[in-house]
Protein backbone atom coordinates (compact mmCIF):
# COMPACT_ATOMS: atom_id res chain seq x y z
CA UNK A 1 0.00 0.00 0.00
CA UNK A 2 1.23 3.45 -0.85
CA UNK A 3 2.45 5.11 2.36
CA UNK A 4 0.61 8.30 1.37
CA UNK A 5 -2.63 6.47 2.21
CA UNK A 6 -1.53 4.80 5.46
CA UNK A 7 -2.73 7.62 7.71
CA UNK A 8 -6.15 7.63 6.04
CA UNK A 9 -6.36 3.84 6.32
CA UNK A 10 -5.42 3.89 10.01
CA UNK A 11 -7.95 6.64 10.78
CA UNK A 12 -10.66 4.69 8.93
CA UNK A 13 -9.72 1.54 10.84
CA UNK A 14 -10.13 3.39 14.14
CA UNK A 15 -13.41 5.01 13.00
CA UNK A 16 -15.05 1.72 12.05
CA UNK A 17 -13.79 0.01 15.17
CA UNK A 18 -11.04 -2.29 13.98
CA UNK A 19 -8.62 -0.73 16.42
CA UNK A 20 -9.03 1.24 19.58
CA UNK A 21 -6.49 3.49 21.21
CA UNK A 22 -5.37 2.20 24.58
CA UNK A 23 -6.52 4.81 27.09
CA UNK A 24 -3.45 4.30 29.24
CA UNK A 25 -0.97 4.70 26.41
CA UNK A 26 -1.96 6.75 23.39
CA UNK A 27 0.77 5.11 21.29
CA UNK A 28 -0.72 1.61 21.53
CA UNK A 29 -3.51 0.28 19.36
CA UNK A 30 -5.49 -2.76 20.40
CA UNK A 31 -7.65 -4.86 18.12
CA UNK A 32 -11.28 -4.76 19.16
CA UNK A 33 -12.55 -8.20 20.28
CA UNK A 34 -15.46 -8.23 17.79
CA UNK A 35 -13.02 -8.03 14.86
CA UNK A 36 -12.46 -11.79 15.06
CA UNK A 37 -16.14 -12.28 14.22
CA UNK A 38 -16.10 -9.79 11.38
CA UNK A 39 -12.80 -10.68 9.72
CA UNK A 40 -11.97 -14.27 10.72
CA UNK A 41 -15.07 -16.22 11.80
CA UNK A 42 -16.81 -17.24 8.55
CA UNK A 43 -19.74 -18.67 10.54
CA UNK A 44 -20.65 -15.22 11.85
CA UNK A 45 -23.58 -13.77 9.86
CA UNK A 46 -21.76 -10.42 9.73
CA UNK A 47 -18.46 -11.85 8.46
CA UNK A 48 -16.93 -9.66 5.75
CA UNK A 49 -13.32 -10.84 5.79
CA UNK A 50 -13.38 -11.99 2.16
CA UNK A 51 -14.86 -8.70 1.02
CA UNK A 52 -12.39 -6.70 3.11
CA UNK A 53 -9.48 -8.68 1.67
CA UNK A 54 -10.74 -8.04 -1.85
CA UNK A 55 -11.02 -4.34 -1.16
CA UNK A 56 -7.43 -4.26 0.10
CA UNK A 57 -6.28 -6.17 -2.98
CA UNK A 58 -8.15 -3.74 -5.23
CA UNK A 59 -6.62 -0.79 -3.37
CA UNK A 60 -3.24 -1.89 -4.67
CA UNK A 61 -4.53 -1.31 -8.20
CA UNK A 62 -6.76 1.65 -7.39
CA UNK A 63 -4.90 4.07 -9.66
CA UNK A 64 -5.48 1.85 -12.68
CA UNK A 65 -9.13 1.31 -11.77
CA UNK A 66 -9.74 5.02 -11.19
CA UNK A 67 -8.08 5.87 -14.51
CA UNK A 68 -10.62 3.63 -16.23
CA UNK A 69 -13.50 5.33 -14.43
CA UNK A 70 -12.22 8.76 -15.42
CA UNK A 71 -11.60 7.95 -19.07
CA UNK A 72 -14.46 5.54 -19.64
CA UNK A 73 -12.07 3.03 -21.15
CA UNK A 74 -12.75 -0.60 -20.53
CA UNK A 75 -10.15 -2.22 -18.31
CA UNK A 76 -8.36 -5.01 -20.14
CA UNK A 77 -8.98 -8.09 -18.02
CA UNK A 78 -5.57 -9.46 -19.03
CA UNK A 79 -3.83 -6.61 -17.20
CA UNK A 80 -5.33 -7.58 -13.85
CA UNK A 81 -3.25 -10.13 -11.92
CA UNK A 82 -4.93 -13.54 -11.87
CA UNK A 83 -4.81 -13.86 -8.08
CA UNK A 84 -6.79 -10.64 -7.66
CA UNK A 85 -9.48 -11.91 -10.02
CA UNK A 86 -9.61 -15.21 -8.16
CA UNK A 87 -9.97 -13.38 -4.83
CA UNK A 88 -13.00 -11.59 -6.21
CA UNK A 89 -14.50 -14.89 -7.31
CA UNK A 90 -13.86 -16.45 -3.89
CA UNK A 91 -15.65 -13.51 -2.30
CA UNK A 92 -18.71 -13.93 -4.48
CA UNK A 93 -18.66 -17.69 -3.85
CA UNK A 94 -19.18 -16.95 -0.18
CA UNK A 95 -22.38 -15.17 -1.17
CA UNK A 96 -23.28 -18.29 -3.16
CA UNK A 97 -23.07 -20.31 0.08
CA UNK A 98 -25.34 -17.77 1.79
CA UNK A 99 -27.78 -18.02 -1.12
CA UNK A 100 -27.72 -21.81 -0.84
CA UNK A 101 -28.66 -21.62 2.86
CA UNK A 102 -31.52 -19.25 2.00
CA UNK A 103 -32.65 -21.58 -0.79
CA UNK A 104 -32.59 -24.73 1.36
CA UNK A 105 -34.56 -23.02 4.13
CA UNK A 106 -37.20 -21.35 1.97
CA UNK A 107 -37.66 -23.85 -0.87
CA UNK A 108 -37.45 -27.26 0.78
CA UNK A 109 -39.29 -29.11 -2.03
CA UNK A 110 -36.94 -27.76 -4.68
CA UNK A 111 -33.97 -28.44 -2.44
CA UNK A 112 -35.06 -32.05 -2.01
CA UNK A 113 -35.39 -32.40 -5.78
CA UNK A 114 -31.82 -31.18 -6.28
CA UNK A 115 -30.51 -33.49 -3.56
CA UNK A 116 -32.14 -36.46 -5.28
CA UNK A 117 -30.53 -35.70 -8.64
CA UNK A 118 -31.85 -32.46 -10.06
CA UNK A 119 -29.85 -29.95 -12.06
CA UNK A 120 -28.07 -26.71 -11.21
CA UNK A 121 -26.96 -24.23 -13.86
CA UNK A 122 -24.66 -21.37 -12.94
CA UNK A 123 -24.27 -18.70 -15.58
CA UNK A 124 -21.05 -16.80 -15.03
CA UNK A 125 -19.48 -19.55 -12.90
CA UNK A 126 -16.02 -17.95 -13.04
CA UNK A 127 -13.45 -20.15 -11.34
CA UNK A 128 -16.09 -22.65 -10.24
CA UNK A 129 -15.93 -22.04 -6.50
CA UNK A 130 -19.73 -22.30 -6.18
CA UNK A 131 -19.80 -25.33 -8.48
CA UNK A 132 -17.31 -27.20 -6.29
CA UNK A 133 -19.24 -26.28 -3.12
CA UNK A 134 -22.50 -27.47 -4.65
CA UNK A 135 -20.98 -30.64 -6.11
CA UNK A 136 -19.89 -31.78 -2.66
CA UNK A 137 -23.37 -31.21 -1.22
CA UNK A 138 -25.50 -32.23 -4.21
CA UNK A 139 -23.39 -35.17 -5.36
CA UNK A 140 -26.30 -36.84 -7.20
CA UNK A 141 -27.13 -33.72 -9.17
CA UNK A 142 -26.01 -32.52 -12.57
CA UNK A 143 -24.14 -29.25 -12.09
CA UNK A 144 -23.31 -27.10 -15.09
CA UNK A 145 -21.20 -23.95 -15.17
CA UNK A 146 -20.91 -21.53 -18.08
CA UNK A 147 -18.47 -18.62 -18.29
CA UNK A 148 -16.89 -16.61 -21.15
CA UNK A 149 -13.48 -16.47 -19.39
CA UNK A 150 -11.30 -19.25 -20.81
CA UNK A 151 -8.80 -18.99 -17.94
CA UNK A 152 -11.55 -19.43 -15.38
CA UNK A 153 -13.02 -22.42 -17.23
CA UNK A 154 -9.61 -24.11 -17.46
CA UNK A 155 -9.08 -23.59 -13.73
CA UNK A 156 -12.54 -24.99 -12.97
CA UNK A 157 -11.91 -28.08 -15.11
CA UNK A 158 -8.60 -28.66 -13.33
CA UNK A 159 -10.19 -28.42 -9.87
CA UNK A 160 -13.09 -30.65 -10.92
CA UNK A 161 -10.68 -33.31 -12.16
CA UNK A 162 -8.50 -33.04 -9.02
CA UNK A 163 -11.59 -33.61 -6.87
CA UNK A 164 -12.75 -36.63 -8.84
CA UNK A 165 -15.84 -34.94 -10.24
CA UNK A 166 -17.02 -35.60 -13.79
CA UNK A 167 -16.41 -33.05 -16.54
CA UNK A 168 -18.99 -33.03 -19.31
Amino acid sequence: MDTRYFDAWLNAAIEIGIFKVDVDNTRVFKTEPHIYDFLINEENPFFFGDLYGSIIRMAINHEKILANFKTGEILDRNTIPEDIIMDGHRTTARMGRKLMHYYTKNFPAHHQHVIQGGSILELGCGYGFNLINWATIYNKSRIIGIDPDDKAIEYTKKVVLENGLIVG
